[in-house]
């Protein structure tokens, strides 16, 4: 089982482009997953149904999230982000993506890294940033 601290979020903050500051956008945090963790999806994926997917994204949009999804085809897989819009989402200004086989796993896959591992709290958490997180800025 992952530690408390994994638990609590484990996100890293990526370098933000340039344009990013005239859009209030600081950019990406990643989530790696574990073995562990892709096991747990997988099993999620087979106890839900598209239903409680799509509710997942309603509940995220009335959290103040923007949720985009897309399909790569480079990679051969879907992409679910959410970027914290409202001024009083906790992860505003950041950008969380997931990644699934099709768009039902992709927005599992999110539901497992944004309300599993982060319980709906900050994705990277600043009282251990200098520990386990790349500082975004200098």
């Amino acid at each position: 089982m992952r530690s408390e601290e994994i638990a609590r979020g484990g996100g890293k903050k990526r370098k933000k482009p340039q344009w990013a500051d005239k859009t209030g956008w600081e950019g990406f945090v990643d989530i790696p997953l574990t073995d562990d963790d892709r096991a747990r999806i997988a099993d999620d994926l087979s106890n839900l149904t598209p239903g409680e997917a799509l509710a997942f994204i309603d509940r995220w949009a009335a959290e103040g999230y923007k949720v985009g999804l897309s399909a790569d085809p480079a990679h051969d897989c879907y992409i679910v982000s959410l970027t914290g819009k409202s001024p009083d989402c906790v992860n505003r200004g950041y950008t969380l993506v997931a990644r699934g086989p099709d768009a039902f796993g992709a927005v599992v896959a999110m539901n497992y890294k944004h309300d599993g591992l982060c319980r709906g709290e900050e994705w990277a958490q600043g009282a251990n940033e200098n520990q386990r997180q790349i500082k975004m800025f200098d």
